[in-house]
């Protein structure tokens, strides 16, 4: 489900993971479960506690010479699954994807290093789960969690 760095692993978020909570967190293939129990997932919470007055609605975008590669969704996956498998297997796992270069050279050049990919969260104050998908560690010990995205959805206002 998730992965963790076997180089000097942050201790905090060592005992994170080992909380039972965190423990019984599983994803069935549709939706989150927290000891078994299904949990909405934290988009479909925040659109209904935020966004009540709001619709999703795809914005059309105008042409342009620049082309990417595959869709947004497919774009998101590849990039998660590379960092993931570079925290499991370090050494065997090397990035091609460009968009996942661009991160770890970011990183690196913060001072960042990474610690862990997709950790599941349980957000109490919604009731929900979702997962973090990466969290690095600077030079002072801190823990950063990152979200990567790589598209945004436009909202509208309901009349």
């Amino acid at each position: 489900m998730f992965a963790l760095t076997t180089k000097s692993p942050n201790k905090s978020l060592v005992e994170y993971l080992k909380h039972p909570l965190i423990q019984s967190f599983a994803f069935n293939g549709k939706a989150y479960t927290i000891n078994g129990k299904i949990k909405s997932g934290l988009i479909k919470r925040l659109r209904e506690v935020y966004y009540p007055l709001y619709k999703h609605k795809m914005k059309k975008h105008k042409k342009t010479k620049l082309q990417r590669k595959g869709s947004s969704i497919r774009i998101g996956k590849t990039i998660d699954k590379e960092i993931f498998n570079l925290i499991k297997n370090p050494t065997k796992s090397k990035p091609k994807n460009d968009h996942t270069k661009a991160l770890l050279s970011y990183w690196e050049s913060i001072g960042h290093n990474l610690q862990a990919a997709q950790v599941p969260v349980f957000i109490k104050k919604l009731n929900c789960c979702t997962q973090a998908d990466v969290i690095t560690q600077d030079s002072e010990n801190r823990l950063y969690v990152w979200e990567v995205k790589v598209c945004f959805f436009l909202f509208t206002y309901k009349k």
